[in-house]
């Protein structure tokens, strides 16, 4: 098993978040509101078989989405924003870094 860390970052504003991995709800999360002083939200972390993830981010009541694709070699983080209207999915090797 492989630990993916999601980290739910700049422009939510009480937002409903659904995230998936491989087709399951791993993260439901209610009012979620992005802290500025931090530039973090809320995190969320999944346990994944296997190299290969897919994971899905939606925010429904703003009927926004985005999916990646991902490849795992050992522990991921993937950092998610809100910016112009779309979702954005980033990928790191190593922990994002928050004040």
């Amino acid at each position: 098993m492989t630990q993916l860390t999601i980290d739910l970052q700049e422009g939510f504003d009480r937002d409903r978040v659904i995230v998936r991995v491989n087709g399951a709800e791993v993260c439901v999360k209610d009012e979620v509101t992005t802290r500025r002083v931090l530039g973090l939200a809320e995190s969320c972390e999944a346990e994944v078989r296997g190299a290969e993830a897919t994971v899905e981010v939606e925010l429904p009541h703003r009927d926004l989405r985005a999916s990646a694709s991902l490849h795992l070699d050992g522990p991921m983080w993937l950092g998610v924003r809100v910016e112009d209207d779309r979702v954005e999915l980033k990928p790191s090797d190593e922990p994002f870094a928050y004040l």
